[in-house]
């Protein structure tokens, strides 16, 4: 991410449609998915990358959250404004014993990261047998744009590439959804306009495409209707990607037969 972005993205956490309704969805869904798979409350969880910490918050609802900030600028503003509990790392990285926590987060984390599959593999280890990890990604590589480039994304997914990742050893993918449905096509619409006209500033979509309260209001309150409809249901396109991967139980068996022993990890 850009420098110039790091607190002004921690402020438009606050106020912007499409932080906000996020947040929205992904407590939702959470909920869900928590009641589905019987957790019992609270948990320990691992917030990877929560920027300006407003996703830390909102997870606090669901039990005791420990958060991992790579940007000196939103770790301090973590720490010495939000308050929360959170420390300086890396993903890739993580300075956590294995099976610490119960469920391991990276909400718009991995397209940052040049090696996702080691960011996974670390999520994957800190995380218990039998826990969640839970992601949200930027989707389809066909709407790349400036916005792309400013915040230093190596790649948009789609759910091949998520597929991708749910195949390391371990992992099984529990639930995963294109969201950001209904406003795909508006979202499409200005990405190749922009595209069209050669609109290359240096600036965000959050504060390129500058919209007055009503509009705010009107674009979160279309956005947030997808934490109804969100698990089990899913969307077949979107702007974004949500996914929950599962720490798999291994279990072994030996099969003794005359003279050979054979082990199966499964």
């Amino acid at each position: 991410m850009e420098k110039n972005f790091t607190l002004a993205y921690a402020q438009h956490e606050k106020t912007h449609w499409w932080f906000t309704a996020r947040k929205e969805i992904l407590e939702t869904v959470i909920r869900k998915l928590i009641k589905k798979k019987k957790y019992s409350l609270p948990l320990d969880i691992l917030n990877v990358g929560p920027a300006g910490g407003s996703t830390s918050i909102m997870l606090e609802s669901f039990g005791k959250v420990k958060s991992l900030e790579f940007d000196d600028d939103l770790f301090d503003y973590c720490k010495n404004v939000q308050k929360i509990d959170v420390d300086k790392g890396s993903i890739t990285e993580l300075p956590y014993h294995d099976e610490s926590f119960d469920i391991a987060c990276a909400f718009d984390v991995l397209e940052h990261v040049e090696d996702d599959k080691k960011a996974i593999k670390e999520l994957k280890r800190v995380v218990k047998t039998g826990g969640m990890i839970l992601i949200t990604v930027p989707a389809s590589q066909f709407l790349w744009s400036h916005h792309d480039d400013v915040n230093y994304h190596f790649r948009r997914y789609t759910k091949t590439s998520i597929n991708q990742l749910a195949k390391s050893p371990g992992l099984s993918l529990f639930y995963s959804t294109y969201f950001n449905f209904f406003l795909f096509f508006p979202i499409l619409a200005a990405r190749v306009l922009e595209k069209l006209k050669s609109r290359n500033n240096n600036k965000s979509d959050f504060d390129k495409f500058q919209i007055n309260k009503t509009k705010n209001k009107i674009l979160h309150s279309i956005f947030k209707t997808e934490k109804k409809i969100m698990f089990p249901a899913k969307f077949p396109f979107g702007v974004s990607f949500f996914s929950a991967f599962i720490k798999k139980v291994f279990t072994l068996l030996i099969y003794e037969t005359e003279n050979l022993i054979f082990f199966v990890i499964g």
